[in-house]
């Protein structure tokens, strides 16, 4: 193996490792980072028991997610447990996903500094630092990329028809982006593309086919609206979503700036599709951001060498040396960040409140933000959660729960016995009844009612 990718394997893994890493033993807090994070290791659990129905999501329901990545995380956990083993899966193949864009970079450039685009940029430890189900299909996506290139046009293939089998909107945008290069390469033939071809079709249709054929189409629902209308990951995103320097963003200034330059300057067509694409995708919803991650890499080493060429050597030392420290800082920066982010100790404890001190099948009432935690965290039966596609009866639920804001009127028929709720949401949303009810917990902002 190479000892340069060899070597960034190892970096990417160690990198992408440290916000949980963090988070357990110097933030002291034993749950992981995120909202449908819980919902993926509850289901790896659940496979790990022998059980293909989730008991807790809306208070029961089928299990209807891809079948690759929670079974993947069952397999890691089985070896590490459930959430040191989903974080090892997922950094292993954000720590693929690198590599792979490094071999790949080697046709168009031999910039090492790229290497560190990769593995330091905010959003690319987001991607691969949390139990995201985008960070594999990505990965696969771009070894599927890096395969055609190599001309290995059937294992190329069956990267992106496996990649489906995790995220099927992923392992979509990254086929776009691998029949971009397909025709941008006049050398591949209409055989090669079929040998492509041929195994991507087969792998999706083997489990989409009978899976729809079962469930049909997921409908648009009133949970997806509230998604928009709060500004929950698919709002169109403000600059402060860019750039870390002003909020969260996944990139940072200077590279997004080389990244401009480069596809100003640079004659690759590709490339420049490939970034043109991931900003369109970004600026419809901020979870389409992870599409603009590897391109920005690209473009911005384009955009370095047409700066190294403009400028004194002296300067353009200074400059890299400004890019590796600023980098580094800022990539560090993202890592602790991640490793406080939500849920925070206080709503921990309130979950844990929950798990030890109410019955095993007891069923909790929240608005549907804090659904995945109330079942992956408490273990008890949710009303609602964010995972919408196939929820039963979610439009119903839906509306129930905005006559409990106004009324504080616990929707029948579902054996709720306990209520969660946060001051700063109650406040927001003019929730004013609340006083009627049984507070049984009360710390930090959080409360728990007893129905």
């Amino acid at each position: 193996m190479d000892r340069k990718i060899a070597a960034l394997f190892v970096v990417s893994f160690v990198v992408f490792m440290a916000p949980f890493v963090m988070r357990q033993f110097y933030y002291g807090i034993d749950e992981i980072v995120g909202t449908p994070t819980f919902y993926h290791t509850r289901i790896a659990e659940n496979i790990l028991e022998g059980k293909y129905y989730d008991e807790l999501s809306f208070g029961g329901r089928p299990m209807t997610y891809p079948p690759l990545f929670p079974l993947f995380h069952a397999a890691f956990a089985l070896i590490l447990g459930l959430n040191l083993g989903g974080m090892v899966f997922v950094s292993l193949s954000g720590a693929l996903g690198t590599c792979t864009a490094y071999a790949f970079s080697r046709k168009y450039f031999r910039e090492d500094l790229f290497a560190l685009f990769l593995v330091l940029m905010p959003g690319i430890i987001f991607l691969n630092s949390h139990i995201s189900t985008r960070a594999p299909p990505i990965a696969l996506g771009i070894l599927s990329l890096y395969l055609m290139s190599e001309k290995r046009y059937l294992h190329s293939g069956i990267s992106l028809g496996i990649a489906f089998l995790f995220h099927p909107e992923s392992a979509g945008i990254m086929l776009i982006v691998v029949l971009a290069y397909v025709l941008s390469d006049r050398g591949i033939r209409i055989k090669d593309i079929l040998k492509f071809a041929v195994p991507v079709i087969l792998v999706f249709f083997a489990w989409y086919a009978p899976f729809l054929a079962q469930n049909g189409l997921p409908q648009p629902n009133s949970l997806h609206e509230e998604y928009r209308d709060r500004r929950y990951s698919l709002e169109s995103p403000a600059a402060e979503n860019f750039l870390w320097e002003l909020g969260k963003g996944y990139f940072t200034l200077p590279l997004l700036a080389l990244s401009a330059v480069g596809l100003l300057y640079s004659r690759n067509n590709f490339m420049r599709f490939w970034f043109i694409f991931g900003i369109a995708l970004a600026l419809t919803a901020e979870r389409m951001f992870f599409y603009m991650l590897f391109p920005a890499a690209f473009t911005a080493v384009f955009g370095l060498v047409k700066v190294r060429s403009s400028v004194s050597r002296n300067f353009c030392r200074m400059l890299v040396v400004f890019l590796v420290v600023y980098m580094a800082w800022f990539g560090f920066s993202r890592a602790v960040a991640l490793a406080q982010d939500y849920p925070v100790r206080q709503q921990i404890d309130a979950f844990h409140w929950l798990r030890d001190n109410t019955p095993p099948g007891a069923v909790v009432l929240s608005d549907w933000q804090w659904g995945h935690w109330i079942s992956g965290i408490a273990g008890r039966k949710n009303f609602v959660d964010g995972y919408a596609e196939y929820a039963p009866d979610v439009n119903t639920r839906i509306l129930e729960l905005h006559d409990f804001y106004s009324t504080c009127r616990v929707p029948e028929g579902y054996g709720i016995s306990y209520i969660y709720m946060e001051d700063w949401f109650a406040e927001r949303y003019g929730i004013s009844c609340l006083s009627g009810l049984d507070a049984v917990y009360d710390n930090a902002g959080i409360k728990v009612y007893k129905v």
